[in-house]
């Protein structure tokens, strides 16, 4: 018998209670050996709470338990449902956590959730594009270290490289964005004679639940610190 290869279709049915239901086609050999197909109209779930990709993915599963061949997809999944929160949390993130270190897996989830799901978190990940991406990597690096503008740059990659990969997405937005220019690294020996002699420039401070404390200016410190104008004694 040939391979037969299909992504079957989703539709809603029901008056009172709506129904997601799923209908495909189930090849055999007849009696006189020749190959017939049957259509099947089954139920998959209840519509209230369930978006169509995923009554969609539910009947993937079922035309591979039924027919043995897994479901063809032609296409990217066009849901405005999936948001850049719900695929970063629902499948990027259990996907990726299996190769980091527990250390490194609490550093960059928080990173990830702190930086990218809080800005694009509520957008739809198929309105997601490249103009959007630069536009706040441009912003983070006024803000921000060359560290961490480079690991949300690595990250949001990371992340849309796998959306497509798995037909979240028909093209990847990260492919062509690029690592913008950050604040020059702050290092003393750049200071002016005026600015040491005033001792007023800007220093690092740890923000932490027991107040500000300044830290060693001539390094660059990442997301739990923050810049502060103050004065500080030059050895």
């Amino acid at each position: 018998m040939a391979l037969k290869y299909q992504k079957g279709t989703v539709y809603p049915r029901g008056k009172t209670v709506k129904m997601w239901y799923g209908r495909y086609t189930v090849y055999f050999r007849d009696e006189r050996g020749k190959e017939v197909g049957k259509r099947r109209n089954v139920p998959i779930c209840p519509k209230a709470g369930t978006t169509k990709w995923k009554a969609e993915e539910m009947l993937h599963a079922l035309i591979l338990k039924d027919t043995g061949m897994p479901a063809k997809i032609a296409g990217a999944i066009e849901d405005d449902s999936v948001t850049f929160r719900w695929f970063v949390g629902e499948r990027y993130l259990p996907m990726r956590k299996g190769a980091w270190s527990p250390a490194y897996c609490r550093i960059n989830s928080y990173e990830i959730n702190h930086y990218l799901v809080e800005y694009f978190g509520r957008i739809p990940l198929g309105q997601l594009g490249t103009f959007e991406i630069q536009v706040w990597l441009n912003k983070l690096a006024t803000q921000y270290s060359q560290s961490v503008v480079r690991h949300c740059y690595v990250n949001i990659r990371s992340i849309t490289r796998m959306a497509k990969k798995l037909n979240f997405l028909a093209t990847d937005p990260g492919l062509d964005v690029t690592m913008p220019q950050t604040k020059p690294r702050y290092n003393i020996d750049n200071l002016t004679r005026t600015e040491k002699d005033s001792g007023r420039f800007y220093i690092p401070w740890l923000l932490s639940p027991m107040g500000l404390f300044p830290l060693d200016p001539t390094k660059i410190y990442g997301a739990n610190h923050v810049w502060k104008y103050g004065r500080a004694s030059l050895c």
